[in-house]
C-alpha cells in the first residue's frame, strides 16, 4: 500500500510538473523567449517557474526596435519640417505687414540701427536723409522727415526731443535744427 501511494503521488507530481512545463513553454514562446528553457523551469520549479515566466517581459527583436526608431525619427522630422514651414510663412506674413506699415508711415524699419558718431561737420548728405530721434533714452529710426514731422504733430515727440541724422556731429533738440523748425 505504501508503494501504491508513493507511485500515485509520484504520478500526480510528474503529471503536474508536465502541465506546468507546457504552460510555461507556451507563455514563454508568446513573449519571444525560449520555450524549451522555460518549459524545463516549469517542470522543475512548477508554480515558481510559471510565476517567473509571467513576470518576465517580452523579448524585443532588435530589427523591430530599429524599425520603430526609424519610424519615430521620420515622424519627428516630418513634424519639424511642417513647423519650419509654418514659421517661414509667419515670418513672410510679418515682413509683408511691416513693409506695408513702413510704406504707409514712411518709416524703414528694415534698416533700424544705432547711428555712428560722425566727426565731419554738420553738412547734410543727400536730399532725403534718414532721421533718428531719442525715444526715452533709446535710439529710434531711421525715419523719413515726413514721418518725423508726423510724430511731432501727434505729440509723440516735442521740440526738446534730441534728433540726429548722418552728417551731423552731435544730437540736437528739434528746435535747434533749422530745416525742421
Amino acid at each position: 500500500m505504501v508503494i501504491a501511494t508513493t507511485l500515485s503521488f509520484w504520478g500526480t507530481s510528474v503529471s503536474g510538473s508536465i502541465l506546468f512545463a507546457i504552460v510555461c513553454a507556451l507563455l514563454a514562446a508568446s513573449k519571444g523567449r525560449s520555450a524549451l528553457t522555460w518549459g524545463v523551469m516549469g517542470f522543475f520549479f512548477q508554480c515558481f517557474g510559471l510565476l517567473f515566466v509571467v513576470l518576465a517581459g517580452d523579448v524585443v527583436d532588435p530589427r523591430e526596435e530599429e524599425e520603430v526608431g526609424r519610424s519615430h525619427r521620420r515622424r519627428i522630422n516630418e513634424r519639424l519640417k511642417r513647423e519650419s514651414n509654418k514659421i517661414d510663412q509667419l515670418k513672410s506674413e510679418m515682413r509683408g505687414r511691416l513693409d506695408a506699415h513702413d510704406l504707409a508711415s514712411g518709416i524703414d524699419t528694415r534698416r533700424i540701427r544705432k547711428p555712428l558718431n560722425r566727426s565731419h561737420g554738420d553738412t547734410y548728405i543727400g536730399s532725403n536723409p534718414s532721421w533718428y530721434y531719442d525715444d526715452h533714452g533709446a535710439t529710434a529710426g531711421p525715419i523719413a522727415e515726413r514721418a518725423l514731422r508726423s510724430l511731432m504733430d501727434s505729440g509723440l515727440i516735442h521740440s526738446r526731443t534730441l534728433i540726429w541724422r548722418e552728417g551731423m556731429t552731435d544730437w540736437r533738440p528739434w528746435e535747434d535744427i533749422p530745416e525742421l523748425g
